[in-house]
Formats: C-alpha cells, structure tokens, sequence
C-alpha cells in the first residue's frame, strides 16, 4: 500500500504579507533550507525519491534557481496558482490570467512542461465547472478537488473532473465532530492521531481514492523563518486586534513542527511514496 507524497511550495511570509496589501519579503535562504530537508527525508524514506512540487509563480519568479534545481533533482513542478490567493474570490478573467502568468514563469524557471494544478487552499469549488474548464485548456490534471464518500460519484468520472478531459487526484475529505480533515496533510496532519491516519487512508482507498499527503516548507522548520511579526505587518489595514491574532493564529502553522514531521516519517515508512504526479497518472 503506497501513498503519494507531495510538496506546496510557496513562501508564507510573503504570501501572507501581500494578502493583507504589504510589500512582499521573501525568504530564499529558508526555502532552499527546507527543501535540502525534504530532500533528504526523500533520499532517506523507503519509497520513490521523487515528487510532485506544487510550485507557486511568484517563487519562480523571484526565485528561479530553486525552481530550476528541484526540477534537475528529478521531481516534477506542477502549479500552485501565481498568487497564493483564495481561487473562489476571483473573477474567470482573473482566475485564467492568474493561471496563465504562473505556467509562464514556472516553465521558464524549470524547463518542465507544466502538466498539473492545485489551487492554493484547496479553494478551487468542486461545482466551479467553468473553471474546471479553465483548468482543461491549460493543464492534464488537477489536484484542487477535495470530495467525500458521499459526493465522489458527482465530481469524479472515469479518473476525470465530471465530463471533462482533465484527470484529477482528487483529496478524501473526513468528517469529524470539529473537522472536515483533508487526508492528509497540513494542520490536519498535525492534530490527528496516528491510528486515526491509518483508518482515514483505508477509508480513502476503499473508495478507490489514492491517498495523498501534502506538505508546505514551513512545516519542516521549528524555528520559524517563515513567521510575520507585528513589525512586518506595519503598513497594513490591520488593526491591533488582528495583528495580535494572527501572531497567536501562526502557531497553528509553525510551531510543534517537529510532531508532524515525526508523523510524516510514520507515513512514508507504512505507505510509501510512489513518486511523482505525473509518472503515477501516466501522462
């Protein structure tokens, strides 16, 4: 039984930081420090040394060497939107743009043809079709559709989005009493059990849906590079309020890294990685 592991590849501090209308400040050195982890937790696991990087445009854009080395390592660069923004909130024209100007600067920066998409948050809405369609022209696959057992049928046809061309690797979502947890990956990683990991995997692959497991470059950093305090938060709209819960808010993000990793570990020794997106759909 094998898992695919995967990687969101963005800078939160920047991403955060434009989100709230901020000059962006990127933070190259921790991400090229937590890509040489996942590295290293890849060459060191049981399964495939390789994966898919779900790559934000901006990072190639400002950051091309580290597109370009994770491309020359072997792994596969998909696209992570432009700008990790909520895709709900934006217009088809915006979204389209969006999704064009990010293959542009991840082609460049990678040399890969870029074949999949997962949009930030998992924010693309499954009954989008109109973007979905957006998706066909540009990508073979998806990543974006989160689904429940009861639901699966109404999303998921024949390894496709609905009656579209486009594959998709749709995400099992669980309901629990406080959550619906994405399997598995993220914060939901952090704060589930291990034998509840092993039964929601199960689950998911009694409806045919392979498991996944997606990560952010934080989540491999305890001492948290990537964290905005309230200085870098002066020149926003916020108010005291906010800026004080967000700098309590992070730590759902940042800190008790190490827990997850511990459980990451835990996985790909149980469920290894089969490898990249694109090898396993076959395109």
């Amino acid at each position: 039984m094998k898992s695919l592991f995967t990687i969101d590849f963005e800078d939160f501090k920047n991403d955060f930081l434009v989100k709230n209308n901020c000059k962006g400040k990127y933070n190259f050195s921790a991400l090229t420090r937590t890509y040489n982890e996942i590295q290293n937790l890849l060459k060191n696991s049981a399964g495939n040394n390789n994966c898919t990087f779900f790559c934000t445009g901006n990072v190639a854009e400002n950051f091309p060497e580290i597109i370009k080395q994770i491309s020359d390592d072997g792994h596969e660069i998909a696209c992570h939107a432009y700008r990790h923004v909520d895709m709900s909130k934006l217009s088809n024209y915006e979204f389209e743009k969006d999704v064009d100007t990010a293959i542009n600067f991840l082609n460049k920066a990678s040399g890969q043809n870029i074949n999949g998409y997962r949009a930030p948050m998992f924010s693309l809405p499954k009954e989008d079709t109109e973007k979905y369609s957006i998706l066909e022209k540009y990508f073979k696959y998806d990543s974006s559709l989160v689904v429940g057992s009861h639901e699966i049928n109404n999303f998921f046809k024949n390894g496709n989005y609905k009656d579209t061309k486009l594959k998709v690797l749709p995400l099992y979502t669980k309901k629990t009493a406080f959550f619906n947890k994405k399997i598995i990956g993220g914060t939901y990683l952090k704060i589930t059990r291990k034998k509840d990991l092993d039964r929601y995997i199960h689950e998911a692959l009694e409806h045919n849906i392979q498991p996944i497991i997606y990560m952010h470059p934080y989540e491999f950093n305890d001492n948290k590079e990537f964290w905005v305090t309230i200085d870098d938060l002066k020149g926003t709209k916020l108010n005291i309020l906010k800026k004080i819960y967000y700098q309590i808010r992070q730590h759902q993000w940042h800190s008790f890294n190490k827990i997850t990793v511990n459980k990451l570990c835990y996985l790909l020794k149980k469920y290894p990685n089969r490898g990249r997106v694109d090898k396993y759909l076959e395109i």
